[in-house]
């Protein structure tokens, strides 16, 4: 009897992840978010940089769904290293028109510099709960808030850092890109 018990609790454990991650697909496919997107589709992270500061750095994010798994996979190319970060999605659920609502697992990081790529590693950053707009087929983040109650982004703006100095920056929309 209690091995009929543990099965019938470890099945509708498993069934109920993969439910929660088919609806989680289903809300990021209805919202329209599948695919790649971008603040300038122009400047793709892969490309080389100069070797001096700029005032923005290309980024991508590409919302994907890989064997009904939805994923986030976040690049940029900094100064000095290209940093590709992914992320499961666990859950997901449209919470207004032009709004939706997700829940982010970070899984790996990897760094790419000039002398080549590192292993990825498993990502240590806080699962957090992002809320994304989307407007004239344009997309930014609203809202993210760590698992820990660290707020990340509050009504479109970021903040970087701790305390007085903190620095706050207005998020970009993100367009579709083609590649």
């Amino acid at each position: 009897m209690g091995k009929l018990l543990a099965v019938t609790i470890a099945a509708t454990a498993l069934l109920n992840g993969a439910a929660r991650a088919q609806d989680a697909a289903d809300a990021l496919k209805t919202f329209g978010l599948i695919g790649t997107w971008s603040p300038d589709c122009a400047r793709n992270p892969q490309d080389a940089l100069p070797r001096k500061p700029l005032s923005s750095y290309p980024v991508r994010w590409i919302f994907s769904i890989d064997n009904a798994k939805p994923e986030l996979t976040r690049t940029i190319h900094g100064l000095s290293a290209i940093e590709t970060q992914t992320y499961d999605i666990k859950a997901a659920k449209i919470i207004g028109p032009t709004k939706l609502k997700y829940s982010q697992m970070p899984t790996t990081i990897q760094f790419t510099t000039p002398s080549g790529a590192q292993p990825a590693r498993q990502a240590k950053e806080t699962p957090s709960d992002v809320v994304v707009e989307m407007s004239a087929n344009k997309m930014r983040v609203v809202s993210q808030v760590a698992g820990n109650g660290t707020v990340a982004v509050e009504n479109g703006t970021s903040t970087i850092g701790h305390g007085w100095d903190a620095l706050r920056l207005r998020n970009p929309w993100f367009e579709r890109c083609s590649n």
